[in-house]
């Protein structure tokens, strides 16, 4: 490489950085938080009273009791481990997610739980994920993301000709620029493919929408062509729903129900996301539509590829494929990433301040 490429290199990786320091401090902090999300909650909720024992319409029953007005959008049958159920609510006629009741019942005894520790959670996913500023945000942090990945394929290459002419690791200890910058590239080197990762994921996730709506105009879209133009009302019980597609209501492989009239999949269906049984499959769903009218049409869905690099991403962003010690293995290397925008940014400043001496008079 040429001097004036490493010079282009060293502005473009410069430049770079100050767009998303920032961004990364705030993105280290809170993703390291995110990674123990389920402990957290775990601890927060409590075991819900033992072990399940209740069916599932008498939990759903509660939870319309509790709330009169609403109706279940969709359920996350395995919340907490399978301790609770978690419902979605709204009024009849809203199938937006924006703004939904979130209503948390022990599967135990049916008592509703109330969760402070579970709405901080979801405030700091709210505010990695977009900032707090909902799709713009996510857009802003999926830029941000693709931003960080070149700027870590940049600084590898730079750091590529002192690796040549020092040990992987040295610090040199004078100047304190040096030194600070050696530090900078050591944690840089270290963390740089943990970044790629998390960087690329972290786009993938910020733009999910995007795949999302491709699904529901090209593969839905055919999936629904034979459902009538008006919605049954009411639709079939969930009950009979799980019966006919061969399904048990206690199905441990069945994690999330989508009712019908929700913004994702439409008016005519149940959604049951199935999950596979072990490794690299626990990750991964199988959609089973159910006819909402009548129950008699039931489709198993794969999703298209697009989907599945979107559902993994999930799991490999926050560390979540290899248990505690990926977990902890990726806090790490979370904060090293803190440090990584830290020195960074210090180094930019002396560096800064030095030139701005040299240039007055």
């Amino acid at each position: 490489m040429t001097g004036q490429m490493t010079r282009r290199l060293w502005t473009l990786h410069r430049i770079t950085g100050v767009i998303v320091t920032l961004n990364l401090a705030l993105l280290s902090l809170t993703g390291v938080l995110l990674i123990f999300r389920s402990e957290l909650e775990l601890a927060s909720l409590g075991d819900g009273g033992g072990t399940a024992s209740l069916p599932l319409p008498a939990l759903i029953a509660a939870a319309e009791q509790a709330h009169p007005g609403l109706r279940p959008l969709a359920l996350d049958l395995q919340k907490n481990g399978g301790r609770h159920l978690g419902l979605f609510m709204q009024p009849p006629g809203i199938g937006a997610f924006d703004g939904a009741t979130e209503v948390i019942v022990s599967r135990a005894d049916g008592t509703l739980t109330e969760s402070l520790g579970h709405e901080a959670t979801d405030w700091l996913l709210d505010l990695h994920a977009s900032l707090l500023l909902g799709f713009p945000g996510k857009v802003l942090v999926g830029g941000f993301g693709l931003a960080l990945f070149g700027l870590i394929g940049s600084g590898l290459v730079l750091y590529g000709p002192f690796m040549k002419r020092a040990a992987f690791g040295t610090v040199r200890k004078n100047p304190r620029g040096a030194r600070l910058r050696d530090t900078h590239k050591l944690i840089g080197g270290v963390s740089g493919p943990f970044l790629v990762v998390v960087s690329l994921s972290g786009a993938i996730l910020a733009l999910e929408e995007i795949p999302v709506t491709i699904w529901q105009m090209t593969e839905l879209v055919t999936l629904t062509a034979d459902a009538p133009d008006q919605a049954s009302d009411p639709p079939v019980s969930l009950s009979r729903a799980f019966d006919a597609a061969g399904l048990d209501l206690d199905d441990p492989l069945a994690t999330f129900v989508l009712y019908p009239g929700n913004e994702l999949t439409g008016e005519h269906h149940y959604t049951v996301f199935r999950k596979g049984k072990e490794g690299l499959a626990e990750n991964l769903f199988t959609l089973v539509l159910i006819d909402a009218a009548a129950a008699n049409t039931i489709q198993h869905v794969e999703p298209p590829w697009y989907l599945t690099v979107l559902l993994l991403s999930g799991p490999l962003h926050f560390g979540n494929y290899g248990g505690l010690p990926l977990k902890l293995a990726w806090a790490g290397l979370g904060l090293g990433a803190f440090g990584l925008s830290l020195t960074g940014a210090w180094a930019f400043a002396i560096r800064r301040r030095s030139t701005i001496t040299e240039e007055s008079p």
